[in-house]
C-alpha cells in the first residue's frame, strides 16, 4: 500500500463520514482500488514498514535544509547490527546518497517513517492542477525534485510502505 495523505489536523474525512484524528493516514492498496484511513493508534497493527534494497531510488528528509530530496539512492543495507562510518546502526539500516550525490546517511529502520520514503514514479497526468501529487508538492523529474513539508511539523506528506 501507499499513504497518500496525512492529516495536520482533527479532520472529517470521506465526505464527513469518518472523524480521523491529526496524523492519521490515508493508504491506497491491492493497485490502487481501494483506499482506508489508519488512525495513529492502529499504525503498529495496520501498517508495514518498507524493506529497502540497495539501488531503490528514495525521498530523503534532510534536516538542515527542512526538506524532502527526492534525489535520493540507497547505496547500502546492513545484512547485520554492526559499526559503520562511526555510528553503531542495527539490522536493516540503509545508507542513502542524495542532494546530487554530495550528502550521505544512515537511517536506520526506528528513522524510516520520519526520514525516508521509497520514490514513486509519477507522470505529468497524476499531478493535479495545483502541482501536487499524493498531498506532495512536485516540480520537473521525481529524480531532481526537492518536495517541501507543507507545515512547520516533521510529519512527512506521504510516504510509500511495502
Amino acid at each position: 500500500g501507499v499513504v497518500v495523505s496525512v492529516l495536520a489536523e482533527d479532520a472529517s474525512v470521506e465526505e464527513g463520514t469518518l472523524r480521523m484524528v491529526e496524523g492519521a493516514c490515508k493508504v491506497q492498496y491491492d493497485g490502487y482500488r481501494y483506499a482506508k484511513w489508519i488512525p495513529p493508534s492502529s499504525f503498529e497493527t495496520e501498517l508495514r514498514h518498507a524493506d529497502f534494497q540497495k539501488d531503490d531510488s528514495v525521498c530523503v528528509f534532510c534536516r538542515s535544509m527542512g526538506l524532502w530530496v527526492a534525489d535520493g539512492v540507497v547505496i547500502d543495507v546492513l545484512q547485520g547490527p554492526g559499526l559503520v562510518d562511526g555510528l553503531d546502526m542495527p539490522s536493516g539500516a540503509v545508507k542513502v546518497v542524495y542532494g546530487s550525490g554530495q550528502k550521505a546517511k544512515w537511517i536506520p529502520p526506528k528513522l524510516f517513517k520520519d526520514e525516508l520514503r521509497a520514490l514513486r514514479d509519477w507522470a505529468p497526468e497524476d499531478v493535479d492542477k495545483n502541482g501536487r501529487y499524493g498531498g506532495v508538492q512536485m516540480s520537473g523529474s521525481p529524480r531532481d525534485v526537492a518536495v517541501e513539508l507543507e507545515s512547520k511539523s516533521s510529519k512527512p506528506v506521504a510516504r510509500h510502505i511495502a
